[in-house]
């Protein structure tokens, strides 16, 4: 057993009374005039090490080059497949009638 997993006892106790919280959630959810969903950039086309990017003040040409390669990379590159999964979602949930059902995001 590690830090992070509960006791089968604790495990079941963290469960109790779930059901209807995930029912006030959904319900919350359905009823929203809109869902705004924020993703980190672990869903980047590539995630950027920022302590490595040059900086145009040392190295112009560097930087540059560097987020010129970055941008067509990103260009390149399918997007992550949880955009397919949360452009579904969007539309079986949240698509607006006046837009004949498209939701705003990625188009995939």
């Amino acid at each position: 057993q590690s830090p992070s997993s509960p006791s089968p006892a604790h495990a079941q106790e963290l469960r109790q009374g779930n059901e209807e919280a995930y029912m006030r959630a959904a319900t919350a959810l359905r009823n929203a005039d809109a869902l705004l969903i924020c993703i980190g950039e672990t869903l980047q086309a590539d995630a950027l090490d920022k302590h490595a990017t040059p900086s145009k003040e040392s190295d112009a040409s560097l930087f540059y080059g560097y987020w010129g390669s970055k941008f067509n990379h990103a260009r390149s590159t399918p997007p992550h497949p949880a955009y397919q999964f949360l452009a579904a979602w969007c539309k079986e949930f949240y698509a607006d009638p006046r837009q004949d059902g498209r939701v705003a995001g990625p188009s995939t």
